[in-house]
């Protein structure tokens, strides 16, 4: 079951943008690598509260300054954009303060890495789901792989023109 379907059977038909708006929404998980999350509750630790406060003032501002023109240009999806951008402004301004006062890095590489593989390995499942005649070929090889796994069990027993077709496919 798909989000489209979730939320057709939880809301309704009056809410068919929801699963684009949650798709575009959870971009902002992208930022988990950078400190998104981590980063508000390490300056609170360290009792740089002020710091977590500037964080939420970038925050904010961005907000309040982007919103009004992305959502009037492009509805929902900009105020979504609008939220990823001052999310992402405010996380920056965290990671530099955590670079220059407390010596934090994080290894790009292995970052680097990890974006590449969840990129690559959502290619088969995005390609898979967009094109419907590819969806077919993929049932249809499947139904032909499982149909030779039975015929190639049921040799031992099989009728003369079994045997034949086993050779064929040999």
């Amino acid at each position: 079951m798909r989000s489209r379907e979730i939320v057709e059977i939880i809301y309704g038909y009056a809410y068919q943008s929801a699963p684009l708006f949650l798709a575009i929404y959870c971009l902002l998980y992208l930022l988990v690598g950078f400190g998104y999350l981590v980063l508000p509750s390490l300056y609170n630790g360290l009792g740089e509260t002020k710091t977590t406060l500037k964080m939420s003032l970038i925050t904010f501002v961005t907000l309040v300054l982007m919103s009004p023109i992305f959502t009037k240009a492009y509805n929902v999806q900009g105020l979504i954009v609008a939220l990823l951008i001052d999310n992402f402004c405010g996380t920056i301004y965290g990671l530099y303060t955590a670079r220059k006062n407390f010596k934090i890095t994080f290894e790009t590489s292995v970052l680097l890495k990890i974006y590449i593989n969840s990129a690559v390995g959502g290619i088969p499942a995005k390609t898979r789901k967009s094109t419907p005649k590819l969806e077919k070929i993929f049932n249809l090889s499947r139904k032909l792989f499982s149909n030779y796994k039975l015929l190639k069990a049921e040799v031992g027993n099989a009728p003369q023109h079994l045997v034949i077709l086993k050779e064929l496919c040999a």
